[in-house]
C-alpha cells in the first residue's frame, strides 16, 4: 500500500488564521458588526425624522376631520375609520360613551399644544348640546386624529381614573385586622 504525502485539512492552518492574531480577527469582526448595524439602524431607514414631517397639509388635515365626523354621524365607533386611505383613526373619549353626532362644522385652525389643531362645532345627541372642541391631527398613514384634551392627556401618560367604591376595592393587609 503507498503512502500518500497528503495531509488532513486541519493540519494546515489558513490564511486567515495564519496573517491575523485573535485579537486582530475579534477587532475585525467588530468594526465589521459595528459597520453593519450603522448601515442597518443608521442609514437612510434609521434617519432622524423632524417633527414638521408629520403634521399633514392643511387639505388633508380638513379632509381626514370630514371622514371622523361623517363616520360619527354615521354611527360608527371611535378607531379607525373604515374605507379610509391614508388610513384615519380617531381617539375620542366623547364618542367611548356612544353619544351620537347630530351635525358639526369646522370652525378652522386655532393654537394648541400640537401643530395641526382645529375648533370643530359639535351638535351631540343623548342629552342634546352643541359643543366646541378642539382635534389635533397628525401623521402620515395612518393619520391620527385626537380631541386635544386626549391627546394632552396622552403626551403626558396620564388617563382619567375611575373612582373606587370601597366595597370593590381590595383589603390591604392592614385592614384586614381591623
Amino acid at each position: 500500500m503507498a503512502s500518500t504525502s497528503a495531509k488532513p485539512l486541519n493540519v494546515h492552518p489558513s490564511i486567515w488564521r495564519r496573517s491575523l492574531s485573535v485579537w486582530q480577527r475579534v477587532l475585525l469582526l467588530c468594526v465589521v458588526l459595528l459597520l453593519a448595524g450603522w448601515s442597518w439602524w443608521g442609514g437612510e431607514a434609521g434617519a432622524v425624522r423632524s417633527e414638521a414631517e408629520f403634521i399633514p397639509a392643511e387639505a388633508v388635515c380638513e379632509a381626514a376631520l370630514r371622514q371622523v365626523f361623517d363616520a360619527w354621524v354615521a354611527g360608527a365607533a371611535a378607531g379607525p375609520v373604515a374605507g379610509t386611505a391614508p388610513v384615519v383613526h380617531v381617539t375620542d373619549s366623547i364618542r367611548v360613551k356612544q353619544r351620537p353626532l347630530l351635525a358639526w362644522e369646522i370652525l378652522g385652525r386655532v393654537p394648541g399644544n400640537a401643530p395641526g389643531c382645529y375648533a370643530v362645532r359639535l351638535q351631540l345627541d343623548q342629552p342634546r348640546e352643541e359643543r366646541r372642541e378642539r382635534y389635533v391631527v397628525i401623521g402620515i398613514d395612518p393619520l391620527w386624529v385626537f380631541r386635544h384634551e386626549d391627546y394632552d392627556l396622552l403626551m403626558h401618560w396620564e388617563h382619567p381614573m375611575e373612582p373606587v367604591s370601597a366595597e370593590s376595592r381590595p383589603a390591604v393587609s392592614g385592614e384586614q385586622q381591623r
